[in-house]
């Protein structure tokens, strides 16, 4: 009769020779769980921040009265709004200072309105229009924190500097005839440059120098991708990502210093027709160390698609379940271990995505080890059944079960 130690170490050995060292790997990339917001009201996310401490996240919504819903990440649970608005034009813009104090939430009206939040009181604090340059589309926030940059939604579209601490217009920069409705938008991390996309088709994409905003170069995307709703900077490489409403979506690769578009990625198409694929994407979210970033599609059974931006492959995608579909906003948490992206649906939902790394110590931890760190096989047995792995019953994914191969391997287990 064959052990259960036997049977252990058959499936281990088994494991090893298909997944050599090479091929293990412990990145985890899984939807957690979801928060399902106010009926009615809180409906179609368009945008989404996350606070620099990670501990709430702020979504704009696009039902009359426009408010900002406040979610505490930790229990991922609604914990308050806040009325800014009192039209029904979306909420499209999110921004936070890098203190946390201040959130900085713009509208698609017809004159463009940004409104300062204190996050401590979460209450408004002051606002600023754009009379006759358009409703706020998209924007940034400079590195440190005194002023914003907006992409408008006019024809021609304008380039709007705002100073943040006086809330007051400071510049504008008008794009010329054709470069219509910013609706994208990056900036370096020191603050030299922003990149604006267009919600046209073909789109255009758009280099701001933001010393001056006297200047600014603009180029037709090459292979005529349309609709740039969402973008990511690198922040350690020169290069900003835009993602596409095309069925399927392409990444664009633009260069930041040499401003051409670098490469394009083209994602997964359906499995047949009327079968949607990785299409429309309109929300996205980078890594803090740049190696990966997140994006999620506007479809009816939503995906989030996984880009290894070093490489520049897409390397895994998430299938939503149906009531998470139409993914409109997204952001990450400071750490880089979670993304969390607001629906388009009604009512809105958070979606939680984890997306850290399993690291040896954290499998270690799932079970006692003896004196050499390896598992002590008269006390653990690993049973491998359809749905997952068990270590003395209690269940751990398959991620953390090859970290732990891993990590016997390093041991010499």
């Amino acid at each position: 009769m064959v052990s259960k130690r036997s049977s252990l170490l058959w499936a281990v050995c088994l494991i090893l020779t298909l997944f050599p060292a090479a091929a293990i790997a412990s990145d985890i990339f899984e939807r957690l769980r979801s928060v399902t917001l106010q009926p009615i009201d809180e409906t179609a996310l368009p945008s989404a921040v996350v606070a620099p401490d990670g501990a709430h996240a702020y979504f704009g919504t696009t039902v009359w009265p426009t408010r900002i819903v406040k979610v505490d990440l930790l229990n991922l649970q609604r914990v308050g709004s806040l009325v800014i608005g009192s039209t029904d034009n979306p909420i499209t813009t999110a921004m936070i200072s890098p203190d946390g104090r201040y959130g900085y939430f713009g509208s698609d009206t017809p004159n463009g309105t940004l409104t300062r939040v204190d996050l401590e009181t979460f209450t408004t604090a002051g606002s600023v229009s754009l009379p006759g340059l358009g409703g706020v589309l998209s924007g940034v926030m400079s590195p440190d924190g005194n002023h914003a940059y907006i992409g408008t939604s006019s024809s021609p579209a304008h380039v709007v500097m705002i100073d943040l601490v006086s809330m007051q217009v400071v510049e504008s920069l008008a794009m010329q005839e054709g470069i219509n409705r910013l609706s994208s938008a990056a900036i370096t991390p020191d603050g030299k440059h922003a990149f604006f996309g267009t919600e046209t088709s073909p789109a255009s994409i758009v280099r701001v120098e933001l010393t001056t905003l006297k200047e600014y170069d603009a180029f037709t995307a090459k292979g005529g991708e349309m609709v740039l709703r969402t973008a990511v900077m690198s922040p350690n490489e020169p290069f900003v990502y835009f993602a596409s409403g095309d069925s399927p979506s392409r990444i664009l690769k633009v260069g930041v210093e040499r401003f051409e578009q670098m490469d394009t990625l083209l994602l997964q198409e359906g499995p047949g027709p009327g079968f949607p694929g990785e299409d429309m994407v309109r929300s996205s979210a980078i890594t803090p160390d740049g190696r990966f970033a997140y994006f999620g599609t506007h479809t009816v059974t939503a995906r989030v698609v996984k880009v290894d931006l070093e490489k520049f492959e897409r390397v895994g995608a998430l299938t939503l379940p149906n009531d998470e579909a139409f993914l409109r906003s997204g952001d990450v948490s400071p750490d880089g271990s979670r993304v969390y992206f607001g629906t388009g649906g009604s009512p809105g939902r958070v979606v939680e995505i984890r997306v850290d790394q399993i690291l040896p110590e954290e499998a270690r931890a799932i079970g006692d080890l003896d004196n050499n760190g390896c598992l002590d096989f008269r006390d653990f047995v690993l049973v491998l059944e359809l749905w997952g792995f068990f270590i003395d019953g209690t269940p751990i994914g398959f991620q953390e079960f090859l970290a732990l191969l891993e990590h016997w391997r390093a041991r010499g287990c």
